[in-house]
């Protein structure tokens, strides 16, 4: 596992943590707000509870599954590199009737060999990372 799938795994922990932790407002009173199809994060973003997670299938099957998934009322989902499948991901939420802006998309980075030297060559592999994957599904951005 690269350190970036790591950090990605951490990150997800990490905000899954903040949703659910109750931050003190003065009277020990929840500052987040639940509801039966998401939960409110600290910074106002909406995370949709059901998430559903593309596997290593081909584009086709990807559309299928993800445009399903919409339908079904899955809001959030995760697209990892590793899957190979980002443009028919991507093109099930162009085909979609919903929003881009109704949906939370995850995505991940590969960078490489997950070797990377020094903080600047680690950020620039990343981001690299980042934009083949916006690219392969021809998103303007993701969400987390």
């Amino acid at each position: 596992m690269s350190i970036v799938n790591i950090f990605a795994i951490v990150a997800l922990l990490a905000v899954g943590c903040a949703a659910l932790s109750k931050p003190s407002n003065g009277k020990g009173e929840s500052t987040v707000s639940n509801s039966s199809d998401f939960v409110v994060l600290n910074n106002g973003m909406k995370f949709p509870i059901v998430s559903f997670g593309l596997q290593v299938y081909d584009d086709d099957t990807a559309k299928e599954r993800t445009l399903t998934a919409i339908q079904a009322g899955i809001r959030n989902f995760f697209s990892s590199v590793l899957a190979g499948n980002q443009q028919g991901f991507g093109e099930a939420i162009a085909a979609s009737p919903v929003p881009r802006s109704d949906l939370f998309i995850c995505g991940s980075v590969n960078t490489g060999d997950g070797q990377c030297s020094g903080f600047q060559d680690c950020l620039s592999q990343t981001s690299q990372g980042c934009d083949d994957n916006l690219q392969a599904m021809n998103l303007p951005y993701l969400d987390m």
